[in-house]
């Protein structure tokens, strides 16, 4: 017995795949090829600014549409894509936040701390400034998995670490 999904006007049963009306290419498209990079650069941006669930690479569906559309692509794992994310995070977006507060003399940090659907504690720390047009900017500077005591002593540990981490030793000021 198979279940019927229908999907707008088309259905289909849960045992077929659309692989068979696809013609494909077993070559894959290498690491470094442009292509590739264009689509991995896509995933990351639809995680980041979408919020999408990260597992979505892992979903089927989501591999037969890109299979679909371009056999040659090469749909990374979540755990792959991740690597990827903390790479770009850490050589590339933190040491432009950084050279970015620079120039910053002062500003203060907001936090927020909670706790995600799986358990985790999560905190948020952003750095509140006014730039040289007299215009409130803030920045978020971290985002951290806190898997401990949510008391004053474990965020302070936490916070003083992101402040040493972007270089704001000499600019937070308190409120």
């Amino acid at each position: 017995m198979h279940k019927e999904i229908k999907v707008g006007e088309v259905s289909r049963r849960q045992n077929e795949s659309v692989r068979p009306f696809v013609v494909s290419i077993s070559k894959k498209l290498a690491r470094d090829d442009p292509k590739q990079k264009k689509f991995d650069d896509f995933v990351l941006n639809m995680w980041a600014c979408n919020r999408s669930t990260l597992d979505i690479v892992n979903f089927l569906q989501f591999k037969e549409l890109i299979e679909s559309c371009d056999s040659a692509i090469n749909v990374k794992s979540r755990q792959a894509m991740t690597n990827k994310l903390e790479q770009e995070v850490t050589c590339k977006i933190i040491p432009e936040l950084c050279k970015e507060l620079n120039d910053v003399t002062s500003g203060t940090l907001s936090l927020d701390l909670w706790t995600s659907h799986r358990k985790d504690g999560i905190l948020g720390v952003k750095f509140h400034f006014i730039d040289d047009n007299f215009e409130i900017q803030q920045r978020t500077v971290a985002i951290r998995e806190v898997n401990e005591k949510h008391d004053a002593v474990i965020l302070k540990k936490y916070v003083e670490k992101v402040i040493e981490d972007i270089g704001l030793s000499e600019k937070v000021s308190p409120v």
